[in-house]
């Protein structure tokens, strides 16, 4: 979820330009500053996937709080 939100960052601030604080929010990052971060489906994809997990991880947490 890290690359997830750092990528929204770099895209809204930095039109998709890799920054300095991307490299520190994404650690096993293989991307240079000044690099353009591409983005297709399957990026998509798997950010769509993780976002769900931790959904239902969220979810799960809290249906056994309240068991």
């Amino acid at each position: 979820m890290a690359d997830c939100e750092a990528t929204r960052h770099v895209f809204a601030h930095n039109r998709g330009i890799i920054d300095e604080a991307y490299i520190r929010r994404v650690p096993n990052c293989r991307r240079l500053v000044q690099d353009r971060r591409e983005v297709d489906f399957d990026t998509v994809a798997e950010f769509a996937r993780a976002l769900r997990r931790a959904a239902v991880l969220i979810r799960n947490s809290k249906s056994q709080r309240t068991s």
